[in-house]
């Protein structure tokens, strides 16, 4: 911990300043300046780019008496203290600070990881979902609310939990075959579902989903959701348009063959 102990200061018409009494040996290792360089000399003169609004902070309290604490990133040493100033008697402050570089650094990479994670959840062209224990949804970005047709605040209070889910084959499913219950029955990872979501005006949303358990206190499941609806259409049109041409072929008084020129 680094320590200066300062007389303020304060004659008419000239700005506030503060004079160095005494520091201590933390003092000297982080400004690189010696007891003999600091001690006797003025804040201003030491560090003249120092702004003035700064010195001003930091005497006032001497005047006033009034503690202050803050965090301060320092150009001058390059680093990031915990500075915390008081006043023994009035016209006078201890500085003490702590280095907290290497905390600012730590903080400072998880703002960075998090605004990263944050705009990959946005960006994602798939839907992500993340539930708590009971499959409410606590998270969801907006791929999501575009697949399943409902805004984020419809989906987070439980909308489409109220909608009919089918099987492939055009059958009801029940809850507890859903991805998001399996994975919290078993913890086991569902790698691929395909699911139906009958809507409010009665049109089907085909999905593909993934699931996964999640380690976390309140969140326990990620659910990966993608649209296979053009998809599946298409394979029904196919399958009709087979019927259809198999139908022709069958009822047909005409011989019906295919060849190759």
């Amino acid at each position: 911990v680094g320590l200066a102990y300062c007389k303020v200061v304060n004659i008419p018409h000239e700005p506030l300043d503060f004079i160095f009494i005494d520091v201590n040996n933390t003092y000297e290792s982080f400004s690189g300046l010696t007891r003999e360089k600091v001690v006797g000399k003025r804040i201003s003169r030491l560090l003249p780019n120092l702004d003035q609004s700064r010195i001003d902070l930091l005497a006032n309290v001497g005047l006033t008496g009034e503690s202050i604490k803050y965090e301060q990133y320092e150009p001058h040493f390059k680093r990031w203290f915990d500075m915390s100033i008081y006043s023994p008697k009035k016209g006078y402050i201890v500085i003490i600070f702590l280095e907290i570089s290497e905390r600012k650094n730590v903080e400072n990479s998880l703002r960075e990881t998090q605004e990263k994670l944050t705009l990959l959840f946005e960006t994602l062209p798939i839907g992500v979902s993340i539930i708590d224990q009971d499959r409410k949804v606590i998270d969801a970005n907006p791929a999501l609310e575009q697949i399943l047709r409902l805004s984020q605040e419809e989906i987070i209070n439980g909308k489409h939990r109220r909608r009919k889910y089918i099987r492939p084959d055009g059958t009801e499913m029940r809850e507890d075959e859903f991805p998001s219950s399996k994975i919290l029955q078993s913890g086991n990872q569902i790698k691929e579902a395909e699911i139906g979501i009958t809507t409010e005006d009665g049109q089907t949303i085909w999905t593909n989903v993934k699931a996964t358990a999640l380690p976390f206190p309140d969140w326990k499941g990620l659910i990966l959701t993608s649209d296979i609806t053009q998809r599946k259409n298409a394979e029904k049109a196919l399958k009709e348009s087979e019927k259809s041409y198999r139908e022709l072929v069958d009822n047909s008084l005409v011989a019906i063959f295919r060849t190759n020129l």
